[in-house]
Order: C-alpha cells, then structure tokens, then sequence
C-alpha cells in the first residue's frame, strides 16, 4: 500500500469514529423530534406518527452504526495490507473491532446500544463480502452494502414480532414498541418492518452476487486480453519465421540466375566471337530479368503477370523435393487452359506449400502418391492437388486456415498463408478430407487467350 493511499485511510477513520462518537450529540433535536412523535402518536391515536418515529429511529442508527463500521473495516484493511493474513482472520477482525468501538462509544456516550442487532448485521456483511465479491480493498461497495444491510436490519428492532427477544431493547425502540401496543399497531409495525427488510436485504445480496458478476466478468476480460497478448505475440512469431522461410526460398531460387550469370560473364570475357557474345548478353538479360521478376514477386504483392498455367506448374514443380525414393508426383493438364493473372513467385510458393503439406502428411501406405490435376472449370482455371494420406481429421478441418493452427508441432502459418496468397489474387481455395486422403483445390479467374 502506498504512503499516500495509507494516509487517506488513516484520515477516513479519524474522521469516522469521531463523527460516529458525536453523532448523537450532533442529532439531539431528531431524537427529540422522535420523542414528540410518540407523544403524538398516543395522544392522537395516530398510528402514522409511530411510523414515522420508526423510521427517523432506523435511519439514525444506521447512519451511526455504518459509519462505525467503515472506520473497523478501513483499520482491519490497514492490518492486512501489512500483514498477509487469511480472510477469514480479516473478516473476524473488523466484526471484533466493531464490537469494541461499538461498547465505547456507547460508555462514552452514555447512551445504550443495540448489541445484538449491530453484531448480526456486520457479521452478516462480512460474510456476504466474503462468499460473494470478495473484493475486501473496494470501499465504496462496502460502504454502499454496509448502508442497505445495516438499513434493513435496524428495522428488527421495531418489530413488535421481536420484542420478547433481545432486539429493541434500547429506550426509543422500547417506546415505539411500548406505544404500537397501546394503539393496538402491532400488526401495521410488523408489517412495516418486514416490508423494509425483505426487500432491503434482498437488494443488497443481490447487488454483492452483481459485483461478484462484474468481478468475474472484469477478470476473464483481462484473462482474454493477456491471451490475446501472447497469442498476437505467438503469431507475429510465426509470421516472423515465415517470412524468413520465405526469404531463404527466394535467396535458394535467386542462386540460379545468380550462377548462370557469373558462368556467362566469365564465357564472355574469353570470347572473341560477335556471335557468342551477343548471346551469352542475351542470356545473361534474360537471366538479371527472371532476377528481377523474382524479386518484385516476393517485395509487391500487387505485382502480377499474365501467365501461362503450365508454365506457373512448372515453375512450382522445379522447387519439389525429389530425394524420397517413396514419393511418386504425378501432373495432369487439361486442353485449352485459361491464362491467369497472378503474382506468380507468390502463387507458387502457395502451390509448393500445399505440396510440401501432402508430402509431410502422414501415410499408411509405402507409396506416397500426390496428383496434381491442372483443369478448365468454365472461365477459371482450378488446380486440384490430391495426396493419399490418412487425412485431416473431422474436428480438426474449421481450424486449418487459422494462423498458429498446427497438428505437426509446425508454426501453423502455413495454410494460412497459402489462403491469403491465394485470394490476394483474387482466387479461391477448398480443401476436403477424408481416410482415404486429402483433396485441396485452388480456382484462379481465367483470361481468354488471344486467336489469331
């Protein structure tokens, strides 16, 4: 607890006790107000005066008994925060400390007080603080239910109902259940009573089972809020290491023209010949183009080309592993396939990814077999890469496009990056799955070739 925090605590209970100490004295002509009313009520047989007597009493004592408390409640709150104790210990320790202020307060005074009723209704707050909210530092709620509860429970002291118990057993309650008995009111104070406590209590167990909501509620936002914290955080990871796979890929590819330019440049610094070194020139432009064409790929997503379909397999089909003596990749073209327009450094890496995902997938069969079927579907162009796998499971399918997703120990950012690939160049992708294997299909809007 800071020292400023501290000092406003130890200021609020200064000025709570004392001014619960000379609340009577402050109050003397509402008391003698009450007096007059019960005077009142048995010259006039006016059973309102009686009410009215009962409620100014109830509202006095609450107002002092509350504020006694809240002053026990802030210095049992001090103690803990000093010393960690259990709860249980924290809410004993405020109800004794009530008691004690309570008895000298009224030796002070000079005035009687309702002991039982005090004890019963602090008891009763501090275990609806306890199984409810539990948030024993939040004052303003504790000074808001001690106010109800204490409201409701002074109205037992003027139930006629009780008067042969310890309740009212102070001079005002004693008078007003005296003059009830005389007016033959018993029936209406009884009533009135109940009609103030029922409710009353009720309201204020339901307001701390309200704050025990909003405290669960507050708390599982925060939870939420910290998991998506370290979700975002896993995620920027995962795309992080992505894109550095992705940069080794295209440092891989970009390798090839690499080493055919550097071999042409040495050609040509030998060569004599017109002829040759107009061609190696040729070949080493062609070369610094596919470089650049590369690299404008991977930078600009917006970058894309008309292309040939079986050029962009090709191109994808170049990049697959052919090490495993068990995988046999199988390409399939339809007759009179559309262009696409499409980013195709992109596009292919999203296409080898799916491959790869077939490939890794796990098998029952010796013989891994992935058909890739490149068709004409209307005026698209859909390519189908089909694997024999034991395939996805059931559950596991409305996940598969969520980033961080895996069912490998991967990064899962796989698909998700194929999906986004995939419709930032306006396509569509499906994926089914079954035992028998898992079928995923890429649809790319097709472009009319020119006839001549």
């Amino acid at each position: 607890m800071g020292k400023s925090r501290m000092i406003k605590y130890i200021i609020g209970i200064g000025l709570t006790i004392t001014f619960a100490f000379l609340f009577p004295n402050l109050t003397t002509f509402i008391w003698l107000t009450i007096v007059a009313k019960i005077r009142e009520a048995i010259v006039s047989g006016d059973g309102g005066q009686l009410i009215l007597a009962s409620a100014y009493t109830t509202i006095l004592n609450t107002i002092q008994n509350a504020l006694l408390f809240i002053a026990c409640y802030l210095i049992s709150l001090i103690s803990i925060k000093r010393f960690k104790w259990a709860d249980s210990i924290k809410m004993m320790m405020t109800v004794v400390m009530f008691i004690i202020l309570g008895a000298l307060r009224a030796w002070w005074i000079e005035i009687p007080w309702e002991l039982l009723t005090a004890v019963i209704t602090a008891t009763v707050i501090m275990i609806m603080v306890y199984f409810t909210y539990n948030q024993y530092d939040s004052i303003h709620r504790m000074v808001l239910v001690s106010c109800l509860v204490f409201f409701a429970f002074q109205w037992l002291d003027i139930m006629p109902v009780f008067a042969s118990g310890p309740f009212g057993i102070t001079d005002i309650p004693t008078s007003i259940l005296l003059a009830s008995s005389y007016l033959d009111s018993d029936t209406v104070l009884n009533f009135v009573g109940l009609a103030f406590f029922v409710p009353l209590f009720i309201s204020s167990w339901i307001m701390t089972s309200l704050f025990s909501s909003h405290d669960e509620n507050i708390a599982i936002e925060k939870e939420n809020h910290l998991k998506e914290i370290a979700l975002e955080s896993v995620k920027s990871s995962a795309i992080e290491h992505r894109i550095y796979q992705e940069i080794n890929s295209i440092a891989h590819d970009l390798k090839t023209p690499l080493v055919t330019i550097r071999g042409l440049n040495s050609l040509l610094s030998m060569s004599h010949d017109p002829e040759k070194t107009e061609a190696y020139t040729q070949r080493i432009d062609s070369a610094v183009e596919k470089m650049s064409e590369m690299i404008s790929g991977f930078l600009y997503e917006s970058s894309k080309q008309e292309i040939d379909a079986i050029e962009l397999i090709n191109y994808m089909r170049a990049q697959i592993p052919v090490e495993d003596e068990n995988l046999k990749i199988s390409i399939n073209y339809d007759e009179d396939l559309p262009l696409v327009n499409v980013n195709k450094i992109r596009v292919s890496r999203a296409l080898l990814n799916i491959v790869e995902n077939a490939i890794g997938a796990p098998y029952r069969h010796q013989l891994k077999i992935i058909e890739i079927e490149v068709a004409k579907r209307e005026l698209s162009l859909a390519i189908i890469i089909k694997d024999n796998g034991t395939g996805i499971a059931k559950e596991d399918l409305p996940f598969i496009w969520d980033p961080g997703f895996s069912t490998r120990n991967t990064t899962g950012m796989g698909l998700f990056f194929v999906k986004k690939i995939v419709e930032d160049n306006n396509g569509q992708i499906y994926i089914e799955s079954n035992s028998d294997g898992t079928s995923v299909t890429v649809l790319f809007p097709g472009i009319r070739k020119e006839t001549s």
